[in-house]
């Protein structure tokens, strides 16, 4: 497995993927409203992607996985709250169907950046005792 070349792709996913989540919960901000400090930590997540996204592309021949999966786990665990509280909003009437499915899709793509970024720490693990 050439890990790096996966942290390099999971880094530009991040980068990728913090714009994204950037520009869609700003437009579901405009477009909805909702409580300051719920979408303060949508941007924390976005800034700590790109954080984590930039330095692991600065860093070679090193690795910032564990920034990486810091990242992601974050995300990952915001995406999973989100999801099953507008699925909740959602089963009592009062929410777009829309947006469980773009937020069903971010978690599956959180979920799977995670469990990478938890793949490449432990790679970079066993190098750093080998070392």
């Amino acid at each position: 497995m050439d890990t790096r070349r996966l942290e390099t792709a999971l880094a530009w996913f991040s980068l990728v993927g913090a714009g994204v989540h950037f520009l869609l919960e700003t437009l579901y901000h405009i477009q909805f409203g909702q409580f300051l400090p719920l979408l303060l930590v949508d941007y924390v997540t976005v800034g700590l992607l790109v954080y984590s996204g930039t330095v692991s592309l600065r860093v070679r021949p090193s690795s910032a996985s564990g920034l990486l999966c810091g990242a992601w786990g974050f995300a990952a665990c915001l995406a999973y709250v989100a999801f099953f509280a507008h699925l909740q909003v959602y089963l009592q009437g009062e929410a777009p169907l829309f947006v469980i499915v773009i937020i069903g899709v971010a978690l599956a793509a959180a979920s799977m950046a995670f469990l990478l970024s938890l793949r490449l720490v432990a790679a970079a693990m066993r190098k750093a005792e080998k070392d």
